[in-house]
């Protein structure tokens, strides 16, 4: 969090892109005294009260690396060790590693299947796969799919449950990728002879940002 300069309750800074949930409800580190701020994790309604939310294992601002809202006060958190955890308005619930730690970056990037439970994390070394039922993570890269194993920095879920996924596969080659949940196909302008590999359409080597229009079924990607 950035100090904060204004009221209590100011915005001090956001865990990621995807804090609002469906409800409206905004999760941010807030600043809860004055003039010496301390921050706070919680959730700001649409009236603009805040309900503040304890992270797990009594970790503090710092333990809180990115929020991923959904539902009615429901929210995924990944943990400055990469583990993931699951917010179900009342209580964590753990969900172990889905990431290696990265002084860097981290966990960049979170989704979940409200059909079946399954979630997804994304950062450094690729993207990785929670099954719902075992609890046990599977880790996805270029040398068993056509995703790239380094710098997906954000994924997005379509209703139906397939992946869309950013991409920077080494220098000056990157790309996305998208995942039907049996093959992988990438985006990228060079496709290693891998099956499936379509053509890139940018004039840019690497995309940064993606998500899954529901409104209209259509995919945003942002470059950097």
């Amino acid at each position: 969090p950035q100090p904060a300069t204004g009221e209590v309750g100011e915005v001090a800074s956001l865990p990621g892109t995807d804090v609002v949930d469906d409800a409206g409800n905004m999760w941010a580190f807030h600043s809860d005294r004055q003039p010496d701020p301390t921050y706070s994790l919680g959730y700001k309604r649409p009236d603009g009260s805040w309900v503040d939310v304890a992270a797990p294992n009594e970790g503090g601002a710092s333990y809180v690396h990115r929020i991923r809202a959904f539902g009615q006060s429901n929210a995924l958190m990944a943990d400055a060790s990469g583990r993931v955890w699951r917010f179900d308005g009342s209580s964590w619930e753990d969900l172990g590693i889905g990431g290696a730690s990265n002084a860097r970056q981290g966990i960049a990037g979170l989704d979940i299947d409200l059909k079946t439970g399954t979630v997804w994390a994304s950062g450094d070394g690729g993207a990785a796969r929670r099954d719902p039922k075992t609890g046990a993570w599977q880790r996805y890269r270029i040398t068993n799919c056509s995703q790239g194993d380094n710098f997906v920095l954000d994924l997005s879920l379509t209703p139906s449950g397939e992946l869309w996924t950013t991409a920077n596969i080494g220098t000056g080659v990157g790309g996305f990728q998208h995942f039907n949940g049996i093959n992988w196909r990438g985006f990228n302008q060079f496709n290693y002879d891998l099956p499936g590999s379509g053509p890139f359409p940018f004039p840019s080597d690497s995309t940064q940002a993606i998500t899954y229009r529901r409104s209209n079924g259509h995919v945003a990607i942002a470059m950097p």
